[in-house]
């Protein structure tokens, strides 16, 4: 005859409990006390999880507890004067952040970006995109940071990020026309590694070794970053930034579509507003492989009181030392964005090639934008 395995474990249990108790009444009872009865606690069952969820203490709460996350999607149409041909982007993503607490404090942050990209007869594309049409499946920020201090002074952080280099660290670019001069002057704005940073009440660090190779993790080779950076005490990022000045340090070999290229930069920035006006500047020096560059970029920009309307205007600036002698790109723009609400923003910019390396062909480049979140 075979017995169930359940009904040998309760009857087991059972039998521990009845020594248990007999135990207790001879230890009592040695102390003058075998005459009182013994209460008998009885152990409650384990709620099941939709008691846990009701009772508001259950793995449903605790996985929504401080949880923010949206549906983004953006549209955005383009016209070359230098091709006299028109192309379009289109992006689809889910913006996750998700922050762990104790009992007394957070100790962990989770942020999850992943998006899907397609572009149609883009004449310039980035270098994770196979060709002028095609779509990819990105992750634009996917990291997991600790907070090992409760005054945030020591935090670690690993995985995608954007590198702390220049003023990217204090304005946010994802997905806006206005961009700055990271990917241009670095090769990389967002790339797999890891590092620690910290705020202190007048400055703040941040220290990253990275793969070297942008959105894509595997690389042929071995490249890899270092980036350090030293700023003004700010915690987040903005659409203008926060007033404040910083000193970033950058190092390695970076994987491009030619290949691994040597790269080291020193820069300096800085941001200032007055009232309704911000300006802003990033200049920085260093070597690609054997040639001296020096790249700037500077902006000069005004948002209502209402912070409904934008409006700015940018010169970027890139110079390398060739044989023949300094030889630069210049490139300036213009563009405003209208946000009603906190779900939409309509964006407009044009672009134009002041000058281009060598014999390069100048273009102006016009840009639509509409962006939704929800």
């Amino acid at each position: 005859m075979k017995i169930d395995f359940r009904l040998k474990l309760n009857y087991l249990m059972k039998s521990c409990r009845q020594t248990a108790r007999l135990a207790a009444v001879v230890i009592l009872g040695t102390s003058g006390v075998i005459g009182e009865a013994i209460p008998q606690t009885p152990v409650p069952p384990e709620p099941s999880g939709g008691e846990i969820a009701a009772a508001g203490g259950g793995w449903k709460e605790r996985v929504t507890e401080n949880l923010r996350w949206s549906i983004d999607l953006s549209a955005r149409g383009g016209y070359s004067t230098l091709s006299d041909e028109f192309e379009s982007e289109q992006d689809l993503g889910l913006d996750l952040h998700k922050v762990f607490s104790g009992a007394t404090r957070d100790w962990a942050t989770v942020v999850f970006q992943p998006y899907l990209v397609r572009i149609d007869n883009a004449e310039r594309f980035p270098a994770f995109l196979e060709g002028p049409t095609d779509w990819e499946f990105t992750l634009r920020n996917a990291y997991v940071e600790f907070k090992l201090l409760p005054s945030s002074q020591l935090n670690f952080r690993a995985g995608h990020v954007e590198v702390p280099f220049g003023l990217e660290t204090a304005i946010d670019t994802q997905g806006t026309l206005r961009q700055l001069i990271t990917g241009q002057n670095l090769g990389v704005k967002a790339d797999w590694g890891a590092g620690f940073n910290g705020t202190f009440e007048s400055f703040r660090y941040d220290v990253i070794l990275s793969r070297g190779s942008g959105m894509d993790y595997r690389a042929s080779g071995d490249p890899f970053a270092l980036i350090a950076r030293l700023s003004s005490s700010r915690d987040s990022e903005s659409d203008l930034g926060a007033p404040g000045y910083g000193v970033s340090v950058f190092y390695g070999e970076v994987l491009g579509r030619s290949g691994i290229t040597e790269r080291s930069r020193v820069a300096v920035d800085a941001l200032w507003q007055f009232g309704p006006f911000g300006t802003l500047f990033e200049l920085s020096t260093g070597r690609d492989e054997h040639v001296d560059v020096v790249n700037g970029l500077a902006e000069l920009n005004w948002q209502s009181p209402s912070e409904v309307f934008m409006v700015y205007t940018q010169s970027k600036n890139l110079n390398r030392q060739m044989p023949s002698g300094w030889d630069d790109a210049w490139v300036v723009a213009a563009g405003l964005r209208f946000a009603p609400d906190a779900h939409w923003a309509l964006s407009a910019q044009f672009e134009r090639d002041v000058r281009q390396f060598g014999v390069g062909k100048r273009r102006g480049f016009f840009t639509l934008q509409a962006r939704y979140r929800f």
